[in-house]
C-alpha cells in the first residue's frame, strides 16, 4: 500500500515509455486502415449526441407507485423490517395480504450512498424478492433521484435492468438480479471476466439510449454541483482533517476547470454511461455467462473516457493503491474487446436483446477488426480521464463528508483520490 500515493518507480517508467511513442491522435479513428467496419468519427458521434436532444421527451417517469412511508436509517434492524414488510406490501400488489412471517430479510453491506435490503417473500411456496433501498441522509442534494427512476424504466424496457416497482418518502424498490457481485479480485486476475465486462460495456454504450434525459455530457456539471457543497473554508471537517486537505494545496475549482479544457481537447464520444462501474456494480449470473450491471444512481450521458478510466482506477480499491492500478498491456486487451464489441452492436443495430441477462444473443464480435492504432487512442483517452475519475470520487468524497450517517470514512476517500489526481496529472496528461 503506498499510503503517501507516490507512484511506485515502475508504474512511472511504465508511463513515462508511453511517452516515447508517436501518437496516433493525428489520426481520424474512421481512417484505420485494413477494416471495413462503418466507423464514426469521434466528433460525429458527440454532435450526433447532440442532436438527438431534438427527440427529448418531457424528462418525468412513467407513473409508478409512491407510498407515504420513511424509514430511519438509525433505527434497529428489527423496527426497519417492519418498515420493509409495509413497503414491500404496498409496492407489490400480490403481496398485500402477506403476514409478517412470509418475509426474510437480508442487509447488503458496501453502499456509500444508501442502505440495500433484499426482501424475500413466500407467496404459496414460491420464493420471490425484491431490493429496498434506503436513501442516505441528504444524497438528494448530491443525486437527480427522478432521473434514476427514469433510467432504471428505460433500461428494463430494453432488457439491461430489473422493473422498478416504486418509491417511498426516502427510498424505492426494483427487482432483484440473480448472480453475484464482482470483487477487485476478479479484476486483478480474471481475464475470462475481464472480457465479459468490456464486451458487455461495448454492447452498452452502441445500443443504450435513453431519450427522456438531456442528452449533454454530464460530468463537468456535477463535479462543479458537488464544487458548490463544499464549504470553501472546510468548515465541514475537524480541524485535523482540514490541516490535511490544506496540505494538498490544491484548488479544486481551479484544478476542475484547468483539467476540462485538456480533456475536451480529446474530443471523447459521448455515449449513454453507467458511470460507476465498481465490481460491486457488476453481477455475474449465476452460471457466469453474462453480467448485468446494477446501480444506476451516477448513469447519464457522459464520456466514454470516463466510464472506461473509472474502472480502470476502480482496481486501485477505496484504499487507493496504485500498484494496482491495470498495467498497460491489461488495459489494452480489455479496449481491443471493447472495441470489437462497440463495431459490432453499433453495425448491427437489429441486436436482439435477453431480457434475463441483458447479454446480447447475437455474437459475432470477433469477426471485428480493429486496429492497434486505434487501440492506443482509446487508451490515451481512458487513462487521460481517470483524471476526471480521480477528480469526481474525490470531491463526492469531500461533499459527503460528515453530512450522510452511511458509516464510511468519506473524507479519508476523498482525500486520497485527489492526492492521486495531483500525483498522477502531470504524466498522464502528457499520454
Amino acid at each position: 500500500m503506498y499510503s503517501s500515493l507516490e507512484i511506485p518507480s515502475e508504474l512511472l517508467a511504465q508511463y513515462q515509455a508511453e511517452l516515447e511513442g508517436t501518437s496516433p491522435h493525428g489520426s481520424p479513428l474512421n481512417a484505420a486502415a485494413g477494416t471495413s467496419v462503418r466507423r464514426p468519427h469521434n466528433s460525429q458521434l458527440a454532435s450526433n449526441a447532440i442532436r438527438k436532444r431534438t427527440r427529448t421527451l418531457s424528462g418525468k417517469a412513467k407513473p409508478y407507485k409512491q407510498l407515504d412511508i420513511r424509514i430511519p436509517l438509525d433505527a434497529s434492524f428489527e423496527s426497519v423490517k417492519v418498515n420493509l414488510w409495509e413497503v414491500a406490501r404496498g409496492l407489490i400488489s400480490h403481496w398485500s395480504h402477506l403476514k409478517d412471517e412470509d418475509f426474510q430479510v437480508k442487509q447488503y453491506s458496501g453502499g456509500l450512498t444508501n442502505k440495500l435490503f433484499k426482501v424475500t417473500a413466500d407467496v404459496c411456496g414460491e420464493q420471490q424478492v425484491i431490493l429496498i433501498r434506503v436513501y442516505g441522509d441528504k444524497t438528494g442534494k448530491m443525486l437527480d433521484r427522478e432521473s434514476e427512476i427514469v433510467v432504471i424504466q428505460e433500461l428494463h424496457r430494453q432488457g439491461m435492468s430489473a422493473r422498478f416497482y416504486g418509491t417511498y418518502a426516502n427510498g424505492c424498490a426494483y427487482g432483484h438480479v440473480e448472480g453475484r457481485p464482482l470483487s477487485v479480485h476478479d479484476l486483478w486476475g480474471d481475464k475470462e471476466i475481464s472480457d465479459k465486462i468490456a464486451m458487455h460495456v461495448g454492447r452498452w454504450h452502441a445500443v443504450v439510449q435513453v431519450p427522456q434525459l438531456d442528452q449533454q455530457p454530464n460530468l463537468w456539471r456535477t463535479i462543479n454541483k458537488w464544487i458548490s457543497i463544499v464549504p470553501e473554508d472546510y468548515s465541514h471537517l475537524d480541524a485535523e482533517q482540514s490541516a490535511q486537505l490544506r496540505a494538498l494545496k490544491i484548488d479544486i475549482k481551479q484544478e476542475a476547470a484547468f483539467l476540462e479544457s485538456e480533456l475536451m481537447k480529446i474530443n471523447s464520444p459521448i455515449y449513454f454511461c453507467h458511470s460507476d462501474l465498481n465490481p460491486g456494480n457488476i453481477i455475474l449470473s449465476p452460471d457466469g455467462g453474462s453480467i448485468m450491471l446494477i446501480d444506476h444512481e451516477y448513469a447519464c450521458y457522459n464520456y466514454r473516457g470516463f466510464d472506461l478510466g473509472n474502472h480502470f482506477c476502480e482496481y486501485i480499491t477505496f484504499d487507493i493503491d496504485l500498484s494496482k492500478y491495470p498495467a498497460r498491456a491489461t488495459q489494452l486487451a480489455f479496449l481491443r474487446t471493447y472495441l470489437r464489441t462497440y463495431y459490432h452492436h453499433y453495425n448491427n443495430t437489429t441486436t436482439h436483446h435477453n431480457t434475463t441477462t441483458g447479454e446480447s444473443e447475437s455474437g459475432g464480435e470477433s469477426e471485428v477488426e480493429v486496429s492497434e492504432e486505434e487501440v492506443e487512442v482509446v487508451y490515451r483517452e481512458a487513462n487521460k480521464y481517470a483524471l476526471a475519475s480521480h477528480l469526481f470520487w474525490g470531491v463526492w468524497g469531500l461533499a459527503q463528508s460528515g453530512q450522510v450517517s452511511i458509516e464510511f470514512d468519506y473524507f479519508t476517500y476523498g482525500y486520497r483520490r485527489l492526492a492521486a489526481y495531483l500525483h498522477l496529472r502531470d504524466t498522464f496528461l502528457a499520454l
